[in-house]
């Protein structure tokens, strides 16, 4: 299908401002990973999904405004909005979102540290308690574990003791058993 030159200048436009959006949003990407520090890996996983999504993107505007023909304009389009937008306004855009970000970021910090102040006092308390208890305890069982073993020495004499009381006891009645019956006798 031939697009008339109006449509093709619409799509070539349309295309230079994706292009445009698409390092906006590049720059976005760049002022998190100032703000919050990345490993290299994520950075590459970053950038390679970043520009995946980018081609799908201007494949999707491709088929949307050009019913999906391709010419040379088009695959050229975007870069010359990347172009424009990182030579003319990153460097004006960058900076203070970045500058943004972190004050942001400090805010979020104070904020936490507000909230993490009270939770780490009460933390340092209850260890100190836990301590504390766990000392008692530890007296307490060696106290336990000596009245245990006394009150074990208590019980072995006391059973000796009643053995022997039982055990006289038992001869004594048995004793009064054969001195009645020699009596009778």
């Amino acid at each position: 299908m031939i697009l008339s030159m109006s449509a093709q200048a619409k799509a070539f436009l349309i295309l230079v401002l994706w292009g445009i959006a698409a390092g906006l949003l590049y720059d976005f990407v760049r002022a998190v990973r100032r703000i919050i520090p990345h490993n290299m890996v994520f950075v590459h996983a970053e950038d390679l999904l970043f520009w995946l999504s980018f081609t799908i993107s201007v494949m999707l505007v491709l088929l949307w405004e050009d019913n999906g023909v391709v010419r040379g304009f088009s695959l050229l389009a975007p870069i010359i909005g990347l172009v424009i937008y990182f030579s003319l306004l990153s460097c004006c855009i960058l900076k203070p979102l970045t500058a943004v970000g972190l004050f942001i970021k400090r805010i979020i910090m104070v904020i936490l540290h507000t909230i993490c102040l009270p939770l780490t006092f009460i933390g340092k308390i209850s260890v100190l308690l836990v301590k504390k208890i766990k000392k008692v305890l530890y007296k307490f069982n060696k106290i336990e574990k000596r009245l245990l073993k006394n009150t074990l020495k208590c019980e072995k004499i006391l059973n000796k003791f009643l053995v022997f009381k039982i055990f006289n006891l038992f001869k004594s009645n048995r004793s009064d058993k054969v001195e009645g019956e020699s009596r009778k006798k």
